[in-house]
């Protein structure tokens, strides 16, 4: 991460490699994440990153895309958390497709965190604005 006066961001250059083989010995079968934001540690820490940026086979009617997977609370969901099994905990993840993924070729993506906000760009072109406010204690 490069440290700005507007929070960090991220860029990361890169290409799946046996894709079949990755989602097949991934934990549910179906998809595979390549990059994460995570919250700072300490008491305050949660175990859920913010964003996750994962390659989904099909998800929504839609084939080979990689998608961002966001925590839309700053809630601890784990199972031995107060929050378990709430309605906030059982809808805390909104996914939001970055495109169809080029499998053959480099992909570029730059993943901004501050002012509240997770911008996400994909080959120069924005994907993500996304409001972050309720994540603003957890940020490192």
């Amino acid at each position: 991460f490069d440290v700005t006066d507007v929070g960090y961001t991220m860029s990361a250059s890169f290409q799946p490699i046996d894709i079949d083989e990755a989602i097949a010995a991934s934990v549910d079968g179906d998809e595979v994440t390549f990059l994460q934001v995570h919250n700072n540690s300490g008491d305050d820490y949660i175990p859920h990153p913010l964003l996750r940026v994962t390659y989904e086979e099909t998800r929504d009617d839609l084939d080979g895309h990689y998608w961002a997977v966001i925590k839309t609370n700053a809630l601890d969901c784990s199972s031995d958390s107060d929050d378990y099994g709430s309605a906030d905990c059982n809808d805390s993840y909104e996914r939001i497709s970055l495109g169809e993924a080029n499998l053959d070729a480099m992909t570029d993506i730059d993943i901004s965190v501050g002012n509240s906000r997770l911008v996400i760009t994909v080959e120069g072109e924005e994907k993500v604005d996304y409001d972050i406010s309720y994540w603003g204690d957890l940020l490192s």
